[in-house]
């Protein structure tokens, strides 16, 4: 049997409007008017699943993580549509985005799989082919993933420390500039013709018995 425990999950509002440089980022769902522009908010879901083993052998499962981000797509959008918020569309890019960042040239143990073949591949994994032959595309959700992840692990760390009592540590730099995700917030809305996106990100870790 498998223990699956999240390490960090995060849904991020980004509100992208016409232009980048106004593009705000919010962490509390709300119906701003600016959510029902080009049809409804576009749905994205960037799910990390890792397999801890016995030993220092462990892997990202890449249809484990896919499956986890179609549950989360089809539990938001159900939410979202309860609370009159109009949804256009769903979609995953990729799994593993927020690893992209900040690890230039880096690889790192993945599997289609559980148990499956591992090997070392650089991310993010199983980019979708609709998007693949457009390597801007990518690499600008790539940005807003790492940036996501980074926000929402910053806002726990400093909780967590608020609630001890204890002075937050220190964080490393962002991998990605502001500059750089106002120009990728303006990328995606322009190539995925969205007005608004609620971008969703889980990392998980499953727990083998060993």
């Amino acid at each position: 049997m498998r223990r699956t425990g999240c390490l960090v999950a995060m849904c991020c509002i980004l509100l992208l409007g016409g232009c980048a440089q106004n593009a705000r980022q919010a962490y509390i769902v709300a119906h701003n008017p600016i959510m029902d522009r080009n049809g409804g908010v576009l749905l994205l879901a960037d799910v990390c699943v890792k397999r801890d083993v016995v030993g220092d052998d462990d892997y990202f499962m890449i249809d484990e993580s896919k499956a986890g981000a179609r549950a989360i797509l089809d539990s938001t959008r159900e939410y979202l549509q309860k609370n009159q918020v109009t949804v256009s569309r769903q979609y995953i890019p990729f799994v593993c985005g927020s690893l992209s960042q900040g690890n230039k040239g880096k690889t790192f143990k993945v599997a289609e799989k559980l148990d499956g073949t591992v090997t070392e591949k650089r991310p993010p994994f199983a980019v979708d082919p609709a998007i693949k032959g457009d390597p801007q595309l990518v690499e600008a959700l790539s940005k807003l993933s790492a940036d996501a992840f980074r926000r929402s692990s910053v806002m726990r760390i400093t909780q967590q420390a608020k609630w001890t009592g204890k002075k937050p540590p220190h964080l490393s730099p962002a991998a990605v500039s502001p500059e750089e995700i106002a120009a990728a917030s303006k990328l995606v809305a322009t190539k995925m013709h969205a007005s608004s996106i609620v971008y969703l990100g889980v990392n998980g870790t499953s727990i083998s018995n060993g």
